[in-house]
């Protein structure tokens, strides 16, 4: 896919136009809600909570939507998405080839992208940006290998799993956020018992698919990747062994990540 066809896309474009359409409607609410609230978080100017008041509301349609294609994807048989070779995992012939694989892959770019733009912009005027350096970090990662997965048709069977199921996990986090950032300031919190359910359900879906269902699928992509270290070029279609390499290590330090937050959960539910 040609980096003019991603931008120029329905998908992109219509994403883009999502997030501004948002902002302009809920960005000038918060505000002026925010103006006659008391007792405000010191930690947050009311610029930057309104920002992620925001982008939380926005996010939970977009992570639904990954996750309910990804699950139907990855579990269910879904006509043209069906791989049994590492050549048909890693470059979609044959069974693989799917247009909806394609399309989610880019919807995930078109999601990360927007997400990221406004994670910069917190960033800049937070007065503690480096509380979110790690999702930075994580974001240009994720938006890096989408795009090249887009551009060379690479790894989008695996794309489902990374980009579709393991957001099943992000929409009880985007809403206990959400939630969290709604009870700032306040003496008595909202809804107590949906906090405490959103809390065990994200606990609960990120151990288990960011936990064993995230390694068990990245045995089996390195099983299929590292051989083609020492194949034929013919038999890589097109990407060359820094790609593979750097796609290799790339998996390996999102690994380490979800491992780090998979720890911090465990840790604060020991601490409860």
């Amino acid at each position: 896919m040609e980096a003019a066809a991603i931008f120029s896309s329905s998908t992109f474009r219509c994403t883009v136009a999502y997030y501004v359409a948002g902002h302009i409607v809920l960005l000038p609410l918060l505000r002026r809600s925010e103006g006659t609230e008391r007792g405000r978080s010191e930690r947050q100017s009311p610029s930057v909570r309104s920002l992620e008041l925001v982008r939380q509301v926005l996010s939970i349609p977009a992570l639904v939507l990954m996750a309910c294609t990804g699950l139907q994807m990855w579990f269910t048989s879904v006509p043209g998405f069906n791989a049994t070779t590492a050549e048909e995992r890693l470059f979609g012939r044959g069974a693989a080839e799917s247009p909806a694989s394609e399309q989610l892959a880019l919807f995930a770019f078109s999601y990360t992208v927007v997400d990221l733009v406004l994670l910069v912009a917190m960033a800049c005027i937070s007065a503690k940006p480096r509380e979110l350096q790690t999702m930075l970090a994580h974001h240009v990662c994720m938006v890096a290998l989408v795009y090249h997965s887009l551009r060379s048709s690479w790894v989008q069977y695996y794309g489902v799993f990374y980009v579709g199921v393991a957001e099943a996990s992000s929409v009880p986090l985007a809403a206990m956020n959400l939630l969290r950032l709604a009870n700032e300031g306040r003496s008595k919190p909202l809804l107590p018992r949906l906090g405490m359910l959103l809390q065990i359900s994200f606990a609960a879906l990120f151990l288990v698919i960011r936990g064993p269902c995230w390694l068990f699928v990245n045995y089996r992509f390195f099983s299929d990747a590292v051989p083609l270290l020492s194949a034929a070029s013919e038999s890589r279609h097109g990407v060359g062994v820094t790609a593979i390499c750097m796609w290799l290590l790339a998996n390996i330090l999102l690994t380490v990540l979800q491992i780090h937050w998979a720890r911090k959960i465990v840790r604060g539910a020991s601490a409860a």
